[in-house]
């Protein structure tokens, strides 16, 4: 008669610990903000380790209901010559049953596997500060000391645009077993045809009269019948919307114990304009277009009345302490 023996409690606490705590890390990179460790934009200023290092890494992490693909490319330039950069560029998928969001068939919740309603395939951040160096190029103590100090820095972000949900059906299913005005069964895709008239990330087109979403690339499921696509499609997304934002500051040493920090803060410098999202929940919504040619409802339509984003602006904060 054989035996086995049992691994440990401490030992099995150990690697639990270990697991979670690897999980943590791998979730804390993706989604931690720009006042992470991982993307801080200001360094600790008293650091002067020249030191530059790259990393990689690829996780899978699979549960019950979907599973989640990550690899990252990241790259560390330390503080040094004034400068420090921390730039991170991840590549992620997100498969899920889609047992926290839409589904098509809650007959079939296995079969609905598809890309999360959360999902970004590609994200790109930098983080940069830079104190520039004029103090050391003159000896003159009153030319150093108005532009002598200054410190730039930057954050810089780029992902995916985030999915659209697939056109609401519009048979019995939705109108007479679920009163409440939600969906609970969505249109199927069209083989061989796209979802968009145009790309919503290029300038070709007057979204004041263009419909941008093709009512052709769905079909209705039919009266009684569930659809058997997916809630959200890799290639069905809304516009990108990076952010980017610079800052310039300088600290002035009035004396002893007196200190006044000034920065300015300016975001969305390049002035991006960014349209509305487009009308995607029922595509077999009739297009309507006034006297004057602008487009006013259906299927694609996008409300120009306001911007999704702020154009550019800035901000100057001053503190004094004391």
């Amino acid at each position: 008669m054989s035996t086995r023996s049992k691994p440990s409690l401490a030992l099995v606490g150990a690697a639990r610990l270990a697991v979670s705590a690897f999980a943590q890390a791998d979730r804390g990179t993706i989604t931690g903000t720009i006042s992470d460790p991982v993307g801080a934009v200001v360094p600790n200023a008293n650091v002067v380790a020249v030191n530059s290092e790259t990393q990689a890494q690829y996780t899978t992490v699979t549960t019950g209901t979907g599973n989640y693909t990550l690899a990252q490319a990241k790259l560390t330039k330390r503080f040094s010559q004034g400068l420090s950069v921390q730039s991170a560029f991840t590549w992620q998928k997100e498969l899920t049953t889609a047992e926290s969001g839409p589904i098509n068939d809650v007959y079939n919740r296995p079969n609905q596997k598809a890309i999360s309603q959360y999902s970004l395939p590609f994200v790109f951040v930098t983080a940069f500060t830079y104190q520039f160096p004029f103090d050391s190029f003159t000896h003159n103590k009153v030319l150093k000391s108005v532009v002598g100090g200054w410190t730039a820095g930057g954050m810089l972000r780029y992902q995916s645009g985030m999915p659209i949900l697939a056109p609401c059906s519009n048979n019995d299913l939705n109108s007479d077993l679920l009163r409440t005005g939600s969906c609970i069964t969505f249109n199927n895709r069209v083989s061989g045809q796209s979802p968009f008239l145009k790309d919503l990330n290029g300038h070709n087109f007057d979204p004041n009269k263009t419909f941008v979403l093709n009512p052709a690339a769905w079909s209705d499921p039919g009266a009684g019948n569930w659809g058997f696509g997916a809630p959200y499609y890799n290639d069905y997304r809304y516009q990108r919307r990076p952010a980017e934002s610079l800052s310039l500051s300088r600290n002035f040493k009035i004396r002893e114990g007196m200190n006044l920090n000034l920065r300015g803060e300016f975001f969305n410098v390049f002035n991006r304009t960014e349209v509305n999202n487009p009308t995607s929940t029922n595509s077999q919504a009739t297009p309507v277009v006034s006297s004057t040619g602008q487009t006013t409802s259906g299927f694609g339509y996008i409300n120009t009345g306001s911007l999704f984003g702020n154009p550019r602006s800035g901000q100057i904060v001053a503190r004094f302490t004391f």
